[in-house]
């Protein structure tokens, strides 16, 4: 049998968990889906060590957490401990950061042939609420992990130092991140309750210098598969003042604020953030102040070669949106014109005190909102009628060059009094 250690976590969801299988089934927490987000995390923090160097991340990313070659270092198993469900038709007064996921009610995507037509889909949706408790178990295989080290006899050494990594990794996951969809817009979003210290959003630097230090320490113990041509791969000399590929927590690249004021529950700072009415600063104002005159200016030259500023879509691609009777998508295209979405540069991060209370941190991680040598392609979608008097859609692409300015976000952040910079 092979010799295996573990590391436990309890955590406690402090925001609704959206992580459904399929589209009309309910939610649930999985391994591959902790892995996934640590993966995610993981390259952001390796940044730190490699700069932009993406060949050099993914060769020990692979080493740790697995590829087709090799198995990974660990396994992770869950086990729910307290459930909460909540109807996703009680989260409706939240429509717009559910985008995609409130399910319209003339969809007949979860009915059976024999359901009426009348019934609400959101009304069989449940996800996991806040409140609800699940333990999370890393199976660390000591004989897998000698396997790819340089010197046994340090074996116990550079295992405790593994394990200590694993977990400063999951600890920066729930100070600046979470599981499941949406978690960028306040969803899936957890604290750990069996941590021996007290951990706090403020405390981000402290374990990303910790974690810039483990990363060099691993990359030093792991035989590669190309040892024999390595290069110093802790020089950090490729980091440079342009934008990275991907989220990178590299100083200068990322950025943390507060919310001064605090809430009583996670729906009610939810309802602030989502609501222009309640509070000064809300997602929608800031989206509308990074839109500006850059949004006329893209609709204007539709088939103009002349390069706009989209600023907008930093929040995320696809963006959508109406104007003068016609429906508008910007969105990236790869090489075989397939689309696909690009994430947010910015995270709204829930915090729960001991003392019940929530504050709302704005986590703003800079990259390049597209990757290299894709396209942007803006579609204007117009209703016509034809001969008979019927309706019916037709599509306009153009393919539009967009200047993005990746500070707008962050600058326009820090416009707001109701904010303090953390970092």
């Amino acid at each position: 049998m092979k010799k295996l250690e573990t590391l436990k976590f309890n955590i406690e969801f402090i925001s609704p968990l959206i992580n459904r299988r399929e589209k009309c089934k309910d939610s649930v927490l999985l391994p591959q889906t902790v892995r996934g987000v640590m993966r995610y995390y993981f390259r952001a923090t390796a940044a730190r060590v490699f700069g932009n160097n993406y060949k050099k991340i993914k060769g020990l990313e692979d080493i740790i957490f697995g590829s087709n070659n090799n198995k990974s270092l660990f396994d992770v198993t869950i086990s729910l401990q307290r459930e909460n469900k909540i109807k996703l038709s009680k989260l409706m007064n939240l429509r717009y950061s559910l985008y995609g996921i409130i399910l319209n009610k003339k969809s007949n995507d979860c009915k059976n042939k024999e359901e009426q037509n009348n019934e609400n889909p959101n009304e069989k949706i449940n996800l996991l609420d806040s409140g609800s408790e699940f333990s999370i178990r890393f199976i660390f295989y000591k004989s897998f992990f000698k396997r790819r080290i340089k010197d046994y006899n340090k074996v116990d050494e550079h295992f405790y130092k593994f394990k200590e990594f694993i977990k400063d990794l999951f600890v920066l996951i729930s100070l600046v991140g979470g599981f499941g969809a949406k978690v960028k817009k306040g969803f899936g979003q957890f604290v750990i309750r069996n941590i021996e210290r007290d951990i706090k959003l403020e405390d981000i630097g402290t374990i990303l210098k910790s974690l810039e230090e483990k990363i060099k320490y691993l990359d030093k113990i792991f035989v590669k598969e190309n040892e024999k041509n390595k290069e110093n791969s802790t020089n950090n000399s490729s980091i440079s003042d342009e934008a990275f590929d991907f989220p990178a927590f590299v100083d200068g690249f990322f950025h943390v604020y507060k919310l001064k004021k605090e809430f009583y529950s996670d729906k009610d700072a939810l309802r602030n953030i989502y609501s222009p009415e309640k509070n000064n600063f809300s997602y929608l104002d800031l989206k509308k102040k990074l839109r500006d005159s850059a949004f006329k200016d893209a609709i204007q030259n539709f088939n103009d070669e002349k390069k706009v500023d989209f600023n907008d879509a930093l929040l995320g691609l696809p963006v959508l949106f109406y104007y003068s009777k016609a429906n508008y998508k910007l969105n990236a295209l790869d090489d075989k014109g397939n689309e696909y979405r690009k994430s947010s540069l910015l995270t709204i991060k829930l915090w729960k005190e001991k003392n019940g209370k929530y504050k709302v941190y704005l986590i703003v991680l800079l990259s390049k909102i597209h990757l290299k040598n894709s396209k942007l392609v803006l579609k204007k979608i117009v209703k016509i009628k034809n001969r008979e008097g019927k309706s019916k859609k037709k599509e306009f692409k153009s393919s539009i060059n967009i200047d993005f300015d990746y500070n707008k976000l962050k600058n326009t952040i820090e416009k707001y009094k109701e904010l303090n910079k953390i970092i």
